[in-house]
């Protein structure tokens, strides 16, 4: 009888090109998958980084600083400060002959680190907060959840007057106390997950090898509601920078020289009919950064939301 001999090398490889062809992928590998599908969130990340390399090496490529002041110009600065390339003003210069380049670019700075240091702030403080109530529940979660209700009572703005008043107009200090304020959203979204998470499987089998309660709401609890709270944190920012945005139009927010698009746009919009281009400058970057996060958070909500899975 004749045998044949087989190659074990090829059944090796073979053997081995199948389980990498069937091996799964894990959640962010998933997730990242269907968030690239979504042209319009990766068009925006495109676009938000190309804002953050604006205001990050802009004001190196402007002939003047963000606060100095051209004096060739200040004579009639609705004439001589027109945006040209000529003159070294690319979008113009303001009444006081400062340059709108190089204020829109350092503006920008101060806008968007203060969105993310309250959203920073809130998304911290709410995840903790609702994890630890969601997950202990009974009479210590009717009193955490109490709190919330009573700080949710208290006007938003009465209590941003009260900062302004005790701390002055330090915008930094400022917006890492509203986001000490702005939390009461996302501790109730991560205390109704942690309600459902802590009835799986895999807490019960926590609980019964002895982990403490502290361990599993630190490594299990938070990092599964890390989704949900990624996606709420991409659209805090942008409420957070339209909300400071709003503070220098009253003129409760940046105080000169320091600027922001806030401070940009308040004044533009006193001289729109006369400079058009110290509104339109700041405006385009406020907006798009807005319209930014907003379809980044859309795209993270649909690429982490689990019934696609």
């Amino acid at each position: 009888m004749l045998t044949k001999k087989i190659d074990t090398s090829v059944l090796t490889d073979n053997l081995t090109n199948s389980i990498d062809a069937i091996e799964g992928r894990s959640l962010w590998q998933d997730a990242w998958t269907r968030f690239k599908k979504n042209r319009a969130a990766m068009f925006s990340v495109y676009i938000l980084a190309f804002i953050v390399l604006c205001i990050t090496f802009g004001p190196m490529l402007s002939s003047f600083s963000h606060d100095e002041i051209d004096w060739e110009v200040i004579s009639d600065p609705y004439e001589l400060g027109k945006p040209s390339f000529a003159s070294g003003h690319y979008f113009g210069t303001d009444d006081l002959g400062q340059d709108i380049f190089a204020r829109t670019m350092n503006g920008g700075r101060l806008s968007i680190m203060v969105g993310f240091m309250g959203a920073l702030v809130a998304v911290t403080i709410g995840t903790l907060w609702g994890s630890i109530s969601g997950f202990i529940g009974g009479a210590l979660d009717s009193v955490m959840m109490r709190i919330i209700e009573v700080l949710d009572s208290v006007p938003f703005m009465f209590m941003v007057i009260l900062f302004v008043t005790l701390f002055g107009n330090n915008i930094y200090l400022i917006f890492i106390v509203i986001g000490m304020v702005s939390w009461l959203g996302i501790a109730r979204v991560v205390r109704g997950v942690t309600f459902s998470l802590k009835k799986r499987e895999f807490i019960e089998a926590a609980h019964s090898i002895g982990v403490s309660n502290s361990r599993i709401v630190l490594r299990h609890i938070m990092p599964n509601v890390l989704g949900i709270v990624m996606v709420y944190s991409s659209l805090m920012v942008p409420g957070f920078i339209m909300f400071e945005s709003f503070l220098s139009f009253l003129g409760l927010g940046v105080q000169p020289p320091d600027t922001s698009w806030g401070v940009l746009i308040s004044a533009g919009s006193k001289t729109i009919d006369v400079a058009i281009w110290q509104l339109i400058f700041p405006s385009i970057f406020l907006v798009t950064t807005l319209f930014c996060f907003n379809f980044i958070g859309d795209g993270l909500r649909d690429a982490l939301d689990p019934k696609d899975r």
